[in-house]
């Protein structure tokens, strides 16, 4: 697969009951959310009202975190409080309401396949090395320089890159200062 680059202005935004949520990611690639026949989806959603019931999806598992406010989650009839980039997992099919003005970062995954969440903060170069899933990568603090087979490419923020299985790229962080990358693990 090697790498592969999605701009933020590539991105697919539509409404929910919520706000709105925009699609950085689905695989298969011509999958279809409504459809609910794709294995992976990464989005970014916003959450403008004071209640949201969230959407149901099951047979997926989610991983949620908020990247600006804290996140105040209801999920089968517990309370949750969670604080920016902390990572919540749950059944896709449960009750879960959220409580709060944010904007998430979400991972669903068809239930059965491997996949993560993490949040990574780099305050110096570093090398990041894939195995057995593949990886996207989304800085949310500024840009990052990357480098991938003798070549240098500039991530902007919230863009997206992918890099295949069994691969490595080294990240250069050369502002000086920690910033934080998304990273979402998947069987792609």
């Amino acid at each position: 697969m090697g790498i592969k680059i999605i701009k933020k202005q590539d991105y697919k935004t539509t409404k929910w009951s919520g706000g709105e949520t925009t699609e950085l990611f689905i695989f298969p690639e011509d999958a279809n959310l409504s459809d609910r026949n794709f294995n992976y989806r990464i989005s970014s959603a916003t959450t403008t009202d004071e209640e949201s019931v969230f959407s149901d999806f099951s047979g997926y598992d989610r991983y949620i975190m908020s990247l600006t406010n804290d996140l105040v989650l209801k999920y089968e009839g517990e309370d949750f409080k969670l604080e920016p980039f902390e990572i919540f997992y749950f059944d896709g099919s449960k009750n879960t309401i959220s409580y709060s003005e944010v904007r998430d970062f979400n991972l669903i995954l068809k239930k059965g396949l491997q996949g993560g969440l993490r949040v990574e903060s780099l305050c110096e170069d570093c090398t990041l090395k894939t195995y057995n899933l593949s990886n996207a990568i989304i800085p949310v603090d500024g840009n990052i320089k990357v480098k991938y087979n003798n070549e240098e490419f500039t991530i902007e923020k919230f863009d997206t890159l992918f890099i295949g299985k069994n691969d490595e790229i080294e990240i250069v962080n050369n502002s000086g200062e920690y910033s934080r990358i998304i990273v979402v693990e998947m069987e792609v």
